[in-house]
């Protein structure tokens, strides 16, 4: 029995030791313990001097995506400590004894030991540092081509704006001169100035908010923190109607997810909420962990939506006709914000929908993501 015991210890380490993943153990002080071949590889350093090292050695020179000193209490070693949770994709530079700085993605899970107590840190690590290169080409890639649209959509634009011009001056001012054949082709033009009027506006927006392959920018983030940098972003229209805003959320809710991405969705939705709530009105905005999931809801006590409108309500330019006493309920808007925030959940392979018990009894909006999705 002690022969097979040994037999699979040394075929557990052969396999850690020649994974092609780097993997990493800390004990419970922070200091790396063990490093396979892989791992030394990544950092570049040789294993006696890795075995030496604390997770936030100053050596390591840890940077953010942006070049900013990276906090300690953030690093995967401490989040994992203080939380006994697993994190995912944290993304930071390191300093090795090359010349140029590395980026890492790294993995890190809590070791217990067998009184469950923490005994320490498992991490795996890839160097993303091309990754990222490629990332930023593809990035500049978008850029230009959203700026080649908007020169078009632009320079279409600008003649369209004569045609429509003239077009409403003869309908206007000589429409007396023509015959009714002329007419009904001068109001065929004029059809067509708006009809591509629009489809160059729809371009426009869509060139503003490009939604790329989503595991392209995906970081480890605190959706707290987002949540809360969103309502403080939004303070001054709160203030202007008096509405009082309530958080429950945790302190601490990781998830991985494209942080712009669902930056714009959680100002979309609160935008939403704000518009859409008379003055003196209540806006409660609640997250938690649901499995492998994290669910977001924000609630109003506003204007409500009728069965109607919540099958309308996350498609393209979506409007409604409303009738609203409140003079301060504002319900205009492109009709895209809801929309392109059900394509970034999606994207996230999550799902958000609305609920409402009808008009003027407010409403709810949800969204669901997964808290890691390859």
């Amino acid at each position: 029995m002690n022969r097979g015991l040994t037999f699979t210890k040394d075929i557990l380490q052969k396999i850690i030791e020649t994974s092609p993943t780097g993997i990493v153990v800390l004990n419970r002080e922070g200091q790396i313990i063990y490093a396979n071949s892989h791992a030394i590889g990544v950092l570049g350093i040789s294993k006696n001097e890795i075995q030496k090292r604390m997770f936030d050695d100053d050596q390591w020179q840890i940077r953010d995506l942006f070049g900013n000193s990276y906090l300690k209490t953030e690093l995967p070693f401490a989040i994992v400590k203080n939380t006994l949770n697993p994190v995912f994709n944290i993304k930071h530079s390191i300093q090795t004894n090359g010349s140029n700085p590395i980026l890492l993605s790294i993995n890190a899970a809590p070791l217990l030991d067998a009184n469950g107590q923490f005994d320490g840190v498992v991490c795996d690590i890839k160097d993303i540092t091309q990754e990222k290169k490629t990332e930023e080409t593809l990035t500049q890639l978008i850029e230009m081509r959203t700026e080649l649209l908007r020169d078009a959509s632009h320079n279409l634009k600008t003649p369209l704006i004569s045609i429509k011009g003239y077009t409403d001056m003869l309908l206007t001012f000589h429409k007396e001169e023509f015959s009714e054949k002329t007419l009904s082709m001068l109001h065929y033009i004029k059809e067509g100035c708006e009809k591509l009027n629009e489809n160059i506006k729809t371009i426009l927006e869509r060139s503003k908010q490009q939604l790329t392959d989503p595991s392209f920018g995906k970081e480890a983030v605190n959706l707290s923190l987002l949540i809360k940098k969103s309502v403080k972003e939004l303070d001054s229209q709160t203030k202007l109607k008096s509405l009082k805003i309530i958080l429950d959320i945790p302190n601490n809710l990781l998830v991985v997810c494209n942080r712009k991405q669902i930056y714009s969705v959680l100002g979309n939705l609160l935008t939403n909420a704000i518009k859409n709530t008379p003055k003196n009105g209540v806006i409660k905005i609640h997250t938690k962990r649901e499995g492998f999931n994290i669910l977001f809801s924000i609630k109003d006590n506003g204007i409500g939506l009728s069965n109607g409108e919540k099958d309308h309500l996350f498609k393209p330019f979506a409007h409604f006709n409303r009738v609203i006493k409140n003079s301060d309920i504002n319900t205009n808007g492109t009709g895209l914000g809801l929309y392109l925030s059900r394509k970034i959940i999606k994207n996230h392979g999550g799902e958000i929908w609305a609920e409402s018990e009808g008009r003027n009894k407010g409403a709810i909006f949800l969204f669901k993501i997964p808290i890691s999705k390859s």
